[in-house]
C-alpha cells in the first residue's frame, strides 16, 4: 500500500493559474515517489467561492485529510506562501511528521517552461488529488469487505501467499456471483426482489455481491485495487471503439 501524502503548495500569493500548474507537477513528483498525493487547495478551490468563510472552512477540511496522511510535503520552489506558512504551524502544534521539498531539476525546469503535466500524469495513472482519495475510498471498502469476510471463516483457510487452490475458490466465487446475474436475466427477475432481507432487486444484489467478491480477492492477494483500476481505466479511455472489436 502506498503513504498517502498531503501536499501543500501556494494558492493565494501570485498567479493562481501558475500556481495550480505548479501543483501538478508536485503531484506528478509525488507520485514519482510511490506516494497517493491529496492536495485540499487543489480539490476546494476547484467547486468552493473565493471568500474568508470558505477558506477557513478549507483548512478545517484539510486538517481532517492531514490526519490520514502519513506526512504532509511543503513545495518550496515558489517560496513559502502565507497559507502554507499557517498549515505548517498548525502541523508542528498537532506533531504531524513534514516534510519540504523542492522538484527535481527536470521538472522544474518544464515547469519554467510553461508545461503542464498532464500527458506525464497519465502515463503515470495520476489525474491529480481527485485520483488519489477514489483510490484510496475503494482501498478502504475493500478491505471493509474482506474483514467482514475474514470474520464469518471465508479466510480461515488461507496460509502464506496465493496458492491456485486459493485462487480457484476466488475465481470460482466471482463465476458464481455472475452466473447467479445472468440466471436472473434469463428469468426476467432483474427488477423483481432478491430472496435476502435487504431492500435489493436480484439484479442490486448480484452485482454487489460481484464487486464484494473481487474487492476481497484483491485484498487476500496483497492488490492495490484502487491503483489498478485507475490505471486500468487511464488505458480504456485511448482505446478505440469497442476497443477495437466487433460489437
Amino acid at each position: 500500500m502506498r503513504d498517502i501524502v498531503l501536499i501543500e503548495s501556494p494558492y493565494r500569493d501570485g498567479d493562481r493559474n501558475r500556481n495550480l500548474r505548479y501543483l501538478a507537477w508536485c503531484e506528478l513528483h509525488s507520485s514519482s515517489l510511490g506516494e497517493v498525493p491529496i492536495a485540499s487547495h487543489g480539490n476546494c478551490t476547484a467547486y468552493g467561492p473565493e471568500d474568508d468563510a470558505y477558506r477557513i472552512q478549507g483548512f478545517a477540511w484539510r486538517d481532517r485529510v492531514r490526519d490520514v496522511c502519513r506526512r504532509v510535503a511543503y513545495y518550496t520552489d515558489l517560496g513559502m506562501s502565507e497559507g502554507q506558512l499557517l498549515a505548517e504551524e498548525r502541523d508542528v502544534e498537532a506533531g504531524i511528521q513534514i516534510e519540504r521539498r523542492r522538484l527535481p531539476e527536470d521538472l522544474r525546469r518544464r515547469f519554467d517552461l510553461g508545461e503542464h503535466p498532464l500527458g506525464s500524469m497519465m502515463r503515470l495513472g495520476r489525474r491529480g488529488c481527485s485520483d488519489a482519495i477514489e483510490e484510496v475510498a475503494i482501498n478502504s471498502a475493500a478491505k471493509r469487505m474482506y474483514d467482514i469476510a475474514a470474520a464469518h471463516g471465508f479466510h480461515d483457510c488461507d496460509g502464506e501467499g496465493v496458492t491456485v487452490e486459493r485462487m480457484a475458490s476466488y475465481v470460482a466465487n466471482l463465476h458464481g456471483e455472475v452466473t447467479e446475474l445472468w440466471e436472473a436475466a434469463r428469468r426476467g427477475k432483474l427488477s423483481a426482489p432478491c430472496d435476502k432481507d435487504c431492500a435489493l432487486t436480484c439484479a442490486e444484489e448480484e452485482l454487489a455481491d460481484i464487486v464484494i467478491r473481487a474487492m476481497d480477492a484483491a485484498v487476500a492477494m496483497g492488490i492495490d485495487l484502487g491503483r489498478a483500476i485507475t490505471l486500468k481505466s487511464i488505458y480504456n479511455q485511448g482505446r478505440p471503439h469497442m476497443h477495437g472489436k466487433l460489437a
